[in-house]
């Protein structure tokens, strides 16, 4: 009786998931996806239900209370009496066996009826017998029910199918419109950033107010966006990028959404003025002998006040910094600090200048040149090269030139000259050795070179002396 119970039990269990499963199956086929007429989709939320199989009940064995155990059959006891008539009088007793003739009260036989004391009431047997019954005879009968019954400790359950979770929620989020006159929309949302999200049904649950507004919201032309979602797993919002054209969350899951003006959710607050980000320029040097001197060019940027330390000890910093309403752009270089090496400064130096000995000397690339010596000063000469012949001066370490440094000279050959045995030969300085006539105008003139570039040398000595 218990076991079929159970069953009873398990088959209405079994009927009410069915039940369950034909309204779920039809409130899904009611949902009209996006794109298509009909109402706007509902979302019933709903806890999975994960497979069960079927668990039998489990029982076990105790005492039937009701057990009426089976009772045996008291059969008759009973025995023959033999009667006793009172000798002389109307008395009888009743014995159980007739081996006496003779009884008395008390029981006692006697065959002879001498042995009886005198005085003794006693009895004499009859013929007359009796049926004695000492246990009357009680009928039996059968047991009722079984000794034990099977006690149910579990009823088991019927097997439950497997049911697909379906979470109903709202996202939130703000935007910038792309056209802040324009209304508030999809196609005119900018990026899209996450407020909050909630367990709800669209149009019931839209948000109607929000808190903590992001702090670069302000001012004026910011839209709202909220989406509703139907999904078995819930959805996260915050992780979502949304920006017109891209949405990563799509539909399905979103089966409703709405936008509107940002201003009618929440009081959106005045944005405060914005510094201007400037990133100063740089400062540079242009290195200058002697010490503290390298000159620096300090610019002039829009919004930037440069600080300058001056030189000290040969060291210079120069800092910026950023005017009211202007802020340093991030990252910028705002110290510059510079040190001068002291590079000594050079000693100025003239030139003198190389000339041509006077008189010219006949003849092609021969004019004999006077070429200097000057402290800082080296000379060099690049010979006569068809009639033309170079000198230039470069300055020396530690010395800078000033004035002319380069003299090109040109040898205009003097034609016939006379052809003489040579009677001297001397060297002018920073020349080869010329040989002249003997006699001969040209031997005068080769003379008169030789004392002029003579006494041209001892003054140059005499000055630099």
């Amino acid at each position: 009786m218990i076991k079929s119970q159970a069953r009873r039990m398990k088959a209405v269990a079994v009927v009410a998931v069915g039940f369950l499963l034909a309204g779920v199956s039809a409130g899904a086929a009611s949902a009209t996806p996006q794109g298509t007429s009909g109402d706007t989709p509902q979302c019933v939320p709903r806890d999975a239900v994960e497979y069960q199989p079927a668990v039998d009940p489990t029982y076990e064995t105790i005492p039937n209370p009701n057990y009426v155990p089976a009772v045996a059959e008291i059969p008759e006891v009973s025995h023959t009496e033999w009667k006793y008539s009172e000798h002389g009088g109307s008395g009888k007793v009743y014995v159980d066996n007739n081996t006496y003739k003779y009884v008395d009260d008390n029981g006692v036989g006697y065959n002879d009826k001498d042995d009886i004391p005198e005085g003794t009431v006693f009895y004499e047997r009859t013929e007359h017998t009796r049926t004695h019954v000492t246990q009357e005879r009680v009928p039996g009968s059968p047991a009722i029910g079984e000794p034990t019954i099977q006690n149910m400790t579990d009823p088991g359950s019927p097997e439950v199918p497997a049911v697909e979770a379906v979470y109903c929620q709202i996202g939130l989020y703000v935007y910038p419109k792309l056209n802040s006159g324009a209304p508030a929309g999809w196609t005119n949302s900018g990026p899209q950033t996450f407020i909050a999200s909630k367990n709800g049904v669209a149009p019931t649950d839209w948000y109607t107010s929000i808190g903590q507004l992001p702090a670069e919201v302000c001012g004026t032309g910011w839209g709202y966006q909220q989406d509703a979602t139907k999904s078995a797993t819930p959805v996260d919002f915050s992780s979502a990028v949304v920006e017109y054209p891209n949405f990563t969350v799509g539909w399905p899951p979103i089966y409703d959404d709405k936008h509107g003006e940002l201003s009618d959710l929440v009081e959106v607050p005045d944005c405060e003025p914005v510094d201007m980000e400037v990133t100063p320029a740089a400062v540079t040097v242009d290195p200058t002998c002697g010490p503290n001197n390298d000159v620096l060019t300090i610019p002039t940027t829009e919004g930037v006040t440069y600080t300058d330390t001056g030189w000290v000890n040969n060291e210079r910093t120069i800092t910026a910094t950023a005017k009211e309403g202007y802020v340093l752009a991030e990252g910028a270089q705002t110290s510059w600090t510079f040190t001068d090496d002291a590079t000594p400064c050079p000693i100025d130096v003239n030139p003198v200048a190389a000339s041509v000995v006077d008189p010219p000397v006949c003849g092609p690339n021969n004019d004999v040149l006077n070429i200097p010596t000057t402290e800082g000063v080296t000379y060099t000469d690049t010979g006569w090269v068809n009639n033309e012949r170079t000198i230039t001066a470069t300055a020396q370490e530690g010395y800078t030139l000033v004035g002319t440094a380069l003299w090109t000279f040109t040898d205009v050959p003097t034609a016939g000259c006379p052809d003489e045995p040579p009677v001297f030969s001397y060297t002018p300085p920073n020349e080869l050795a010329f040989t002249g006539p003997s006699s001969s105008t040209g031997g005068l003139v080769a003379l008169a070179a030789f004392l002029v570039t003579s006494g041209t040398a001892l003054l140059s000595r005499r000055f630099r002396a």
